[in-house]
C-alpha cells in the first residue's frame, strides 16, 4: 500500500472548540475539536476521504509540501504542526 504524508497545521483558539487543524495541500480539509487528537483525527478523516475521492476519480494526488516551508510562511505564524500518514492505493 502506498502511503503520502502531509503536514498538519493546528492553531489553538480561545473559545469551543479550542482547537482548529487544517492541512494546507488538501485545502478542503480541515477539522476542529476540544482537544487536540479531535482536530487533527477530524482533519485526517477529511483528508482520508478526499484522498478516496481524488483516486477514484483517477485524479492525481496533491505533491506534500516540506514542513520546513509551511513553517516560513507568514500565514502560519503561531501555527504548530503533526504530520498524518495517509494510505494513497496500491504501491
Amino acid at each position: 500500500m502506498k502511503v503520502v504524508r502531509y503536514a498538519v497545521g493546528v492553531r489553538v483558539g480561545f473559545s469551543s472548540p479550542a482547537f482548529a487543524a487544517f492541512i494546507p495541500d488538501l485545502p478542503e480539509c480541515t477539522g476542529r475539536g476540544e482537544t487536540l487528537e479531535q482536530a487533527v483525527g477530524a482533519a485526517r478523516a477529511a483528508a482520508k476521504a478526499r484522498i478516496a475521492e481524488l483516486l477514484n476519480a483517477g485524479r492525481p494526488l496533491p505533491v506534500a509540501t516540506d514542513r520546513r516551508e509551511l513553517f516560513d510562511r507568514t500565514e502560519y505564524r503561531g501555527c504548530f504542526w503533526e504530520m498524518v500518514e495517509l494510505e494513497a492505493g496500491p504501491g
